[in-house]
């Protein structure tokens, strides 16, 4: 994991602005492309601006030095919107489809999430277990 960048790093700003521009294409690319809709500028800003809230609360998460937080919560995002992308091409173009796809990517974003909060924490007392035995 010495690739992800170290705790209050700048480089997280830059990671942040990649990964909302990534989720943001693949947004739009689930809304326009698996979908087929037509666009419409209020809903690619929307997306956008969900986009930006997800990358937000994992770059942040990272920066505070979660990496682990930050990791799986990313692949939890990039699973979620590849699962979004099949329910959305696979069942049609109906609301309900839609609807369907969304719940899916938040439910899988969620568990990633999640994922990465209990690795975390298990690390973390891992590490006070091994401190508190130094100390002895």
């Amino acid at each position: 994991m010495r690739w992800i960048p170290a705790r209050w790093s700048r480089k997280w700003i830059r990671w942040e602005l990649w990964h909302a521009l990534v989720l943001t294409i693949g947004l739009w690319g689930v809304r326009y492309v698996a979908a087929g809709a037509e666009p419409a500028w209020d809903t690619a800003l929307r997306m956008a601006a969900a986009a930006v809230a997800i990358a937000t609360i994992l770059n942040v998460s990272g920066w505070l030095g979660g990496r682990w937080i930050w990791l799986l919560g990313s692949i939890g995002a990039a699973v979620g919107l590849a699962a979004m992308f099949i329910v959305t091409l696979d069942r049609g173009h109906g609301g309900w489809e839609d609807l369907i796809g969304v719940l899916v990517f938040l439910y899988l974003f969620g568990i990633g999430y999640g994922c990465g909060v209990l690795a975390e924490t298990v690390s973390a007392i891992y590490h006070w277990i091994q401190r508190r035995r130094d100390v002895k």
